[in-house]
């Protein structure tokens, strides 16, 4: 997993102090210089996911893009 590279201090849930580069408390909230990259799904999970949203032979492209997203962890913001 991607280690932080600071943490900020928080006063309180509406208020930060500051930034510093260990945590010093257990209100630290930590930050990333970039997300973690995903590797690319196998032709096997490809393919399975593809045959799991085949439906009466008919691919259902909706429905293979959303399991895609979620095995990358794509979620809908709700």
């Amino acid at each position: 997993m991607t280690q932080p590279v600071a943490y900020i201090g928080m006063i309180d849930k509406d208020h930060f102090a500051d930034v510093c580069r260990k945590a010093n408390g257990n209100s630290n909230t930590p930050l990333y210089a970039a997300l973690p990259q995903r590797k690319p799904l196998s032709d096997e999970e490809i393919w399975q996911t593809a045959t799991d949203c085949t439906i009466g032979g008919d691919l259902h492209a909706d429905k293979f893009a959303r399991a895609i997203e979620a095995a990358h962890g794509i979620k809908e913001n709700t």
